[in-house]
């Protein structure tokens, strides 16, 4: 039985890429079964059960045992949420695949408060919580679910809503609508009782109708996009009637508009722009014929590979996004006519058709694949020698592949082993061997099919003392070069007392900056790196690693992530004030930083080359 609190995401995700779930496959039903217990690991009766898939919406109660069951339950996206009086919110949204159990564990409450203002600080009676994401934990559609009995969320002719079925310490971020205003979506607030202040501004209606053939398609999920950074983003959604109408309130500016149905593809993003009220306002989305694409996984002997993910990512920057079920087989039903088809393979594999595979379909097309192969992810392993031909242990091994991250370290007998993570090119990984505390490294590129067992032997390097060009606009160190770094301030401490410059005068320090709730790659990877080094380095008195984590999370947060990602080195919460990253000139995260014995700033860019920069620093005197 899993057991989970939850991870939910709404079918349109609010500042991410925009993500369009796959249709289920046809003859596959499951049976989901669960219970639910309270903070005190009681069993918890009478609780409301919602379970949400494509154009469905069950409830439930628990039994006297807390227990819940939901039979016929497609193998597709499910969204499990459960309420109960005087208790948080609790759930999970999960790819269904097969017969599943889980236990919903429910938290204590806390209340959120907030008050609705216009742009004249006036009070704005009857504004709605259409969705609530609530950080680490999972999300709700609120107004989805209104119709099936969940609460309704709707501020009082002062203005206050309140919102008391949260967990408690957590970060939410919300979105807010109402008939004369322009919805708002809210990034970050605080669970606290202290009331929050939500400004509502003056909305241009835009509206439309969804069709098929001249014949309007109701319950069609609408989302209003605009372009970021990382592509079209959902700001955000409403939902078609009986006759396929819709409307919503936006802020002037350009958008685009789609809408997704599990009966067709979506329509190309229709552009709008919004400036004034008028009937120029108004898009038509034509719903087409299902464009399909389909297949089996299987693994090497034959049996199914469930629980892969398939993407396809339209050249609009739309992601439509399936798993395979317990038979191995996988359906997507995509709008796009051309974009780009990519399989994740569970952990551990890979997938026979290799990276991304150039798509392009006519509308009412079915694409099979027919069976795909899915393999085991190579293993590189060798032993690495000094130049006297001795065994070297505790050497780090590191990819130099950027988009193949590992980093492993030697054993007593100078051995290692690594699996990647993603099926290299042509099978060929170049890496790097280097000593802990030595001036010795060596180069290698491995081939799994043809290099049994690899064999490296270090040699003498120069080590490259010169700064790296500063990255345009990444962060404002420069001017910090070779000054006396500013003081560290941290209001909350993990696996160390305190610290100080005077503290760790004598020693290098790597400071690195860093945000829990970044899944990116970028950050994710560096932690992995510096848990590697610190690992390499533990013996070594005169250097320290010392993270320092974003004031935005709470410190149980950060207890939690420092926790989760095994770090064992110091970390420290910056302050309410941000005396760090400011005093540092860290715009965006992560970042790494090296002082020097004396507590200098020299190095803050290190990709690549982190190990020899603090070598460098260690052998100054």
């Amino acid at each position: 039985m899993e057991k989970v609190k939850g991870t939910m995401h709404l079918r349109f995700c609010y500042c991410a890429a925009l993500l369009l779930l796959g249709s289920p496959l046809a003859a596959q039903a499951a049976t989901l079964t669960g219970t639910v217990t309270g903070p005190d690991g009681a069993m918890v009766a009478n609780a409301s059960v919602w379970l949400r898939q494509w154009g469905r919406i069950d409830t439930q109660t628990t039994n006297a045992q807390g227990e819940f069951r939901f039979t016929g339950v497609d193998e597709v996206s499910t969204l499990v949420l459960v309420l109960k009086e005087g208790l948080a919110l609790g759930g999970t949204t999960q790819w269904l695949i097969g017969d599943a159990a889980l236990e919903v564990v429910l938290s204590k409450p806390a209340p959120l408060n907030l008050v609705i203002l216009d742009a004249k600080l006036r009070p704005v009676p009857g504004a709605r919580i259409k969705s609530i994401v609530i950080e680490g934990l999972f999300a709700v559609p609120v107004a989805e679910l209104a119709a099936a009995g969940f609460p309704l969320l709707r501020s009082n002719d002062d203005g206050e809503l309140h919102i008391g079925l949260l967990p408690k310490g957590v970060a939410v971020s919300l979105s807010v609508s109402h008939l004369k205003y322009a919805e708002r979506f809210e990034p970050y607030l605080w669970v606290q009782e202290k009331p929050q202040t939500i400004t509502l501004l003056p909305g241009i209606k835009l509206r439309g109708k969804v069709t098929h053939r001249g014949r309007g398609v109701s319950s069609a999920l609408i989302a209003i996009l605009r372009s970021n950074e990382s592509g079209p983003a959902a700001i955000a959604e409403t939902q078609s009637d009986r006759e396929g109408y819709f409307s919503v309130r936006l802020a002037a500016g350009d958008y685009q508009v789609t809408a997704q149905h599990p009966e067709f593809s979506l329509p190309e993003p229709a552009p709008i722009s919004l400036q004034n009220d008028g009937d120029a306002n108004a898009v038509a989305l034509e719903m087409i014929i299902p464009r399909i694409i389909a297949g089996k996984l299987e693994l090497e002997d034959g049996l199914p590979c469930p629980g892969a993910r398939i993407v396809y990512t339209s050249r609009h920057g739309l992601r439509y996004e399936a798993y395979s079920a317990s038979s191995g087989g996988f359906r997507l039903q995509v709008g796009a006519a051309s974009g780009q088809l990519s399989i994740y393979p569970p952990a551990g594999y890979f997938s026979d058709l290799g990276g991304d595979i150039a798509v392009r379909m006519d509308a009412g097309v079915k694409l099979d694949l027919g069976t795909i192969i899915i393999r085991p992810l190579p293993v590189f392993s060798g032993v690495v020698r000094d130049a006297q031909g001795a065994p070297a242990p505790n050497v780090l091994i590191s990819s130099l592949e950027p988009g193949i991250p590992l980093w492993t370290l030697t054993d007593d007998e100078g051995k290692f082993q690594l699996r990647t993570k993603t099926a290299p090119s042509n099978n060929k990984v170049r890496f790097r061997a280097e000593h802990a505390v030595r001036l010795l490294r060596g180069g290698f590129t491995a081939n799994p099919k043809r290099d049994k067992e690899i064999k490296v032997k270090l040699a003498p390097f120069t080590p490259n003392a010169a700064r790296t060009p500063p990255r345009f606009r990444r962060n404002n160190l420069e001017p910090l070069m070779g000054e006396m770094a500013p003081e560290i301030k941290c209001d909350s401490w993990f696996n160390t007392p305190p610290l100080d410059l005077q503290a760790l005068k004598g020693k290098v320090v790597v400071l690195h900056f860093w945000a829990g709730f970044d899944g990116s790659k970028a950050n994710v990877n560096q932690i992995d790196e510096l848990r590697a080094l610190s690992a390499l380095l533990s013996g070594v008195d005169d250097v320290v690693f010392l993270g320092i984590h974003d004031n935005m999370s709470l410190p149980g947060e950060v207890a939690r992530y420092v926790k989760n990602y095994g770090i064992q080195y110091p970390v420290g919460r910056d302050t309410d004030a941000l005396d760090m990253v400011e005093g540092y000139g860290v715009n965006l995260l992560p970042q790494i930083v090296l002082l020097d014995k004396r507590g200098r700033i020299r190095y803050h860019q290190t990709r690549g080359r982190l190990l020899e920069l603090i070598k460098v620093l260690r052998r100054e005197r």
